[in-house]
């Protein structure tokens, strides 16, 4: 009996204790307590009254709410024209301090640095990038689905939100002729184009020929117009269809050279400048 009695009293004591902290002790009613540095272990305070706080797990500073995450406004994805999509977007961050768009496009993810890699930025309105689809070769149009999110400097992200689009085919409206192509079988490759289109390219010698090759993506009347650098110079403009046959031209001293001819949708054609005088840079355009 003195022995079970003993280990009662023992246990009451280790009891008391568990009840009765006195590790963390404040001169305060009771109230509960931010500490410094959380360690999720309560502190001692000043001014020992026997009464035990409770740790907040709040530190210094912290207001308990969890910094907000930047949101996405708006997302909509259309036909940019030429083989383009147009995604435009919107978002907002409560720290000012967007890292980069996340824009994933046929289950793959893109990031986008914010705003360097942002075609047009607006951090007040809507911003702008142009997404090349589909096929420059082909006049097909193209359906994709794309998704987009905003992450903020500690990679927090927004919410997600998604657009379809279905955009026509062909390449860039720009181009560039490329060396060596002075004969028709090395015509510079253009791939399916849609007007408008500008061609750039520069007469490097005499009798300097230049070919390029495109297929025309939408049929009709095509109106070509050659102008140069340096007008005292002479340059002219062939147009070839596919098996190499000459079907329009522009052989003149005039500036500029214009050739007009009607084309079929989906057939490719060759173009060819003519310089008889070098140094002149060129511009080929069809509105």
């Amino acid at each position: 009996m003195r022995r079970t009695l003993t280990s009662l009293f023992v246990v009451l004591l280790a009891g008391c204790g568990q009840l009765h902290p006195l590790t963390d002790l404040d001169a305060d009613t009771g109230v509960p307590e931010a500490d410094t540095g959380d360690t999720a272990t309560p502190v001692d305070d000043t001014g020992d009254t026997g009464l035990g706080d409770t740790d907040t797990g709040l530190d210094t500073g912290d207001t308990g709410v969890a910094p907000s995450a930047p949101e996405m406004l708006s997302f909509e994805v259309t036909d940019g024209g030429n083989g383009v999509a147009d995604v435009a977007f919107s978002a907002t961050d409560p720290d000012d301090d967007l890292a980069f768009l996340r824009l994933t496009v046929g289950g793959l993810d893109h990031d986008l640095p914010i705003p360097a890699a942002i075609d047009s930025w607006d951090p007040s309105g809507t911003s702008h990038v142009y997404w090349e689809m589909g096929d420059a070769s082909s006049c097909n149009p193209s359906s994709e689905t794309f998704s987009g999110r905003v992450f903020d400097q500690a990679g927090r992200p927004s919410d997600a939100l998604s657009d379809s689009v279905t955009v026509a085919g062909g390449g860039a409206h720009s181009a560039q002729e490329a060396e060596p192509n002075q004969w028709q079988s090395e015509a510079t490759w253009l791939g399916a184009l849609t007007r408008p289109v500008t061609l750039n390219g520069a007469a490097n010698t005499d009798n300097d020929h230049d070919y390029v090759r495109f297929t025309a993506c939408d049929g009709g009347t095509w109106t070509f117009t050659l102008t140069w650098s340096n007008q005292a110079d002479d340059l002219d403009l062939h147009l070839y269809d596919a098996s190499g046959t000459r079907i329009a031209y522009a052989f003149t001293f005039d500036y500029p050279e214009t050739v007009s001819f009607g084309l079929t949708a989906g057939a490719t054609y060759y173009l060819r400048v003519l310089a008889w005088d070098p140094g002149s840079t060129w511009t080929v355009q069809a509105p």
